[in-house]
């Protein structure tokens, strides 16, 4: 394979992946960025508040359950998700890749 050819396999994954990337952000926070109203508070007044009234807490012996335990847990205030892959490319170089999605909710009862 070709310096010009590899050069095009490696961009082509990295549209690729950016992508898959862009779609997944889409999909997730889709109900968010779609929305026809302004949120009630800015992003950093909310990530900043101290307020833990109504919001559940995390309890020792919790049994993890999937698949009910994909996706979001609207009683707690905070969670996130972590996607993390170790990849190599054409000439064996490695890379390490970590994704991660926070959720931070604005109420109790708005999750």
């Amino acid at each position: 394979m070709s310096k010009k050819q590899s050069n095009h396999a490696l961009t082509t994954q990295i549209i690729g992946w950016s992508a898959a990337i862009a779609l997944c952000l889409i999909a997730f926070f889709g109900s968010v960025l779609f929305k026809s109203e302004p949120p009630e508070r800015g992003a950093v007044e909310m990530l900043l508040a101290n307020n833990e009234k109504g919001f559940a807490t995390v309890e020792p012996g919790y049994k993890v359950s999937f698949p009910k335990d994909y996706g979001p847990h609207e009683a707690f205030r905070q969670e996130w998700w972590y996607v993390t892959a170790n990849l190599n490319d054409d000439q064996g170089n490695e890379y390490g890749v970590q994704w991660t999605v926070f959720r931070s909710a604005v109420s109790p009862e708005k999750g």
